[in-house]
């Protein structure tokens, strides 16, 4: 039970939860039928090859950001190393959010 507290006492994994909530109700609030289901299809297909890019093509291009995730799959039960650093993120989603934008 104690891993189960440590879970979600932690700060980023209720801030991922409230912004999972909120992003549910957003896309309830304004379903707009196709349009809708095919944007969440298309999230997730653009989150499957992200998926993919990382674990090919990351430790080639950006070595510096690849040795974090080595260590997020060595130890996949320490909050630690559950989320990437806040500068890694924001190179990252820096290239995301204006694929997803378009």
């Amino acid at each position: 039970m104690s891993h189960y507290r440590e879970f979600y006492t932690s700060p980023v994994i209720r801030f991922i939860a409230v912004m999972s909530l909120l992003g549910a109700l957003l896309t309830c609030l304004h379903f707009d039928g196709y349009v809708t289901i095919l944007a969440l299809f298309f999230g997730a297909l653009v989150y499957a090859f992200a998926e993919y890019v990382v674990h090919r093509y990351l430790p080639k291009l950006v070595p510096a950001l690849y040795w974090r995730h080595v260590e997020h799959h060595k130890h996949p039960q320490e909050l630690k190393y559950l989320f990437s650093p806040v500068y890694h993120d924001v190179l990252i989603y820096s290239a995301y959010i204006p694929l997803v934008w378009l």
